[in-house]
């Protein structure tokens, strides 16, 4: 009976397990399925980000222009809030009633009474005030025509100790007048004598006489001598270029735009090219080699044949010579290597990304599939070197292939082989028998 009992719990225990194991298994499958969908979309925003990144720049530089602040940054929450809306949603709670949204918000948006007071206090205060400042205008201005008045308009005499006063305010500008009540309200005003008119005008005119106008003197003009703006020597490597034997016309780029070359050390990078059976020809796409310290370079071309990288292979990565890595290049490099791109890419820093789909006229469908086929990381390797990719396609190309663009879109891993190697497998095969296959089944090419 215990043995039964034992053996019940057993199976019961397998059949559990192996529901989580089924469960497990789904669970894997939807994972796998998602993560292939977010690296393709991946891929798709890095070529678009890279195509379009004088945009993007762009409507980043906008956002950063914009106001981001919003109205609800100033609110004061201590005004908004007190503590008799948490005293009624309090009550409330102990009703056991649940506040609705219409509700809590008329809470939030209804001012407390104190704060209530204290707006309705603020405009009276002010209206005092106010008040009080124009009766005391009105009152100035009530004895001051009074005593005009009275004095049969007659201008008003002032006692010598105010004569500096008068003639400050004779003198005051015209378009001040928004503050002129202001200033009559800090002046003293003194009820004067009655005096001779002719005395008064006098009084003025000598107390104008002893503030003349002052002339303005003209400045002196300061001429200031610009600075000296340092030489920068200038480059040309054109003399020594020439007496190195190359033909300036044959230059992709600017032979300027590098240091300038060492006649003697170009001599030498000469020399360990044709060692190496490397086309001196190359020079003309990337003459930065020259500038190249020798142990480096000598290095480095060492490490690339250790790979089982020809010289013919060597030609379509010579651009990026001068911007490997040779440390991590030795470091990665563990004997021969079908594709010497995938280990490249691990040793320089800012590749020259080109979209391959681009190079090779590919519609968006054939696009679509070829990120579908590729990692992010095995996509940034074709673009970087597309060179190798496009001596490949144009090798198949060659032997009039139906379906190459699918044969490509659905099988590019292949296509990123040394070329050498490339040629090396189709080689095996009779033409037409290898072409026949590969029309009736382009997945033959990875069959090879």
């Amino acid at each position: 009976m215990k043995l039964q009992d034992e053996a019940s719990n057993l199976k019961d225990e397998l059949v559990t397990l192996k529901d989580s194991r089924d469960n497990l298994e789904n669970e894997l499958n939807n994972t796998i399925v998602a993560l292939n969908y977010y690296d393709s979309k991946v891929v798709e925003l890095t070529i678009f980000a890279t195509d379009n990144a004088d945009k993007l720049a762009e409507l980043t530089k906008e956002d950063d222009e914009l106001d981001m602040t919003s109205p609800e940054d100033d609110v004061d929450v201590n005004k908004i809030i007190d503590g008799k809306i948490f005293e009624e949603i309090d009550s409330i709670s102990k009703d056991d009633k649940e506040l609705s949204e219409e509700e809590l918000e008329n809470i939030l948006n209804t001012p407390s009474e104190e704060e209530t007071e204290e707006v309705e206090e603020e405009p009276k205060e002010d209206e005092e005030e106010s008040k009080d400042i124009e009766d005391a205008i009105h009152q100035t201005q009530e004895i001051i025509t009074s005593d005009i008045i009275n004095d049969d308009i007659k201008p008003p005499m002032v006692e010598e100790d105010n004569n500096e006063d008068l003639s400050r305010l004779m003198v005051e500008d015209d378009d001040e007048d928004d503050d002129e009540d202001t200033k009559i309200l800090n002046l003293d005003i003194d009820v004067p004598e009655e005096k001779e008119e002719s005395n008064e005008y006098e009084k003025i005119e000598v107390e104008e006489d002893k503030n003349p106008p002052v002339e303005e003197q003209p400045k002196e003009e300061v001429v200031e001598t610009p600075a000296e703006v340092p030489t920068i020597p200038t480059v040309d490597n054109s003399e020594v270029l020439e007496e190195l034997g190359f033909d300036l016309s044959l230059f992709s780029v600017d032979i300027n735009s590098i240091p300038q070359i060492d006649k003697n050390k170009g001599n030498k990078i000469k020399d360990l090219l044709d060692v190496h059976f490397i086309d001196i020809n190359n020079i003309y796409q990337n003459p930065n080699v020259l500038n190249m310290d020798y142990d480096k370079l000598s290095k480095i071309l060492d490490t690339l044949e250790y790979s089982g990288c020809i010289p013919s292979t060597i030609t379509y990565i010579f651009k990026y010579l001068d911007k490997i890595d040779v440390d991590r290049l030795v470091q990665l490099t563990h004997g021969d290597t079908d594709s010497v791109i995938t280990i490249l890419i691990n040793t320089i820093d800012n590749p020259e990304i080109k979209d391959i789909g681009d190079e090779l006229g590919l519609n968006k469908q054939e696009k679509d599939m070829l990120i579908s086929k590729l990692t992010p990381d095995e996509l940034l390797v074709m673009n970087s070197f597309t060179e190798i990719t496009k001596t490949n396609y144009n090798t198949l190309k060659g032997l009039n292939i139906n379906e190459l663009n699918k044969c490509f879109t659905e099988h590019p891993k292949r296509f990123m082989l040394n070329p050498d190697r490339f040629e090396a497998i189709l080689d095996k095969y009779d033409p037409q028998d290898l072409v026949r296959c590969i029309n009736k089944n382009v997945a033959v090419i990875d069959k090879l």
